[in-house]
């Protein structure tokens, strides 16, 4: 026995020096931490957009509901080519709609595109209902499982927004990088308060996202559980290889 620990804490200690090295080399890894947080501006409340007046732009999309005296189109109606689908702004400030051609529909608010596809769709409709939802652009950085541009709803909550990059890396460890979290527009930090925005359910429409901003989970140098649980794995390999090498 005594033969067989002197064997395994040479082990020991080789998964410990493993451990510790590969723990410094992430630590190396320059986190993104956004900007000085003297730049913060505080959202006030009482001059956050309002849904209708919100204007789109090129990169940004609507997603369009057309309904016929208040019931969803069938198959075979001209204007289920429109219902329920998602439609990109271009380059140019148009939407193409297919057979109804081209309509410019950036910088108009939502309220008026409503009305633009209102008197489109007349012709085709006996008694149309238009819905207009816009989708913004909102880049998500930093620790997120799948970082990168989404269009959102502005009825989206922050907890759904996380959802829909995978959530956070590190998983429930991940958690604690709300605290760090922030909204990013123009190289200002807009608002960095997620921790009660995640779990009372905020809208980004709410906290005052536009197109263009950007979500920042900075990435954090401590080790996580997940991280902690991986080394041990590999300690444990190791050890197991290494028993079963001198036991042969």
């Amino acid at each position: 026995m005594t033969t067989v620990l002197k064997k395994i804490i040479p082990v020991l200690f080789t998964v410990f020096f493993l451990s510790t090295t590969l723990h410094a080399q992430e630590a190396e890894l320059e986190p993104f931490t956004g900007p000085d947080t003297d730049t913060e501006v505080q959202i006030d409340p009482e001059v956050r957009f309002n849904i209708d007046n919100y204007i789109l732009g090129p990169g940004d999309a609507i997603h369009l509901y057309v309904y016929d005296r208040g019931a969803a189109p069938s198959r075979d109606q001209f204007i289920s080519n429109f219902h329920d689908k998602i439609f990109v702004i271009n380059g140019f400030g148009e939407v193409d709609f297919f057979t109804l051609g081209k309509l410019k529909i950036a910088d108009l608010s939502n309220a008026e595109i409503t009305s633009l596809m209102n008197e489109t769709l007349k012709p085709y409709v006996h008694e149309p209902m238009i819905i207009v939802r816009p989708l913004i652009r909102v880049t998500m950085r930093g620790e997120f499982s799948h970082p990168g541009m989404y269009r959102f709803s502005l009825d989206t909550t922050i907890w759904d927004m996380i959802r829909k990059t995978g959530g956070l890396v590190g998983g429930l460890d991940g958690v604690s990088a709300l605290e760090n979290m922030f909204i990013l527009r123009k190289d200002e930090i807009i608002f960095k308060d997620f921790i009660d925005a995640v779990y009372s359910g905020t809208s980004i429409y709410e906290l005052g996202v536009q197109s263009g901003d950007e979500i920042v989970v900075p990435r954090s140098n401590r080790p996580t559980f997940r991280s902690m649980l991986q080394y041990f794995q590999f300690g444990m390999n190791l050890i197991v290889l290494y028993l079963s090498l001198i036991n042969q």
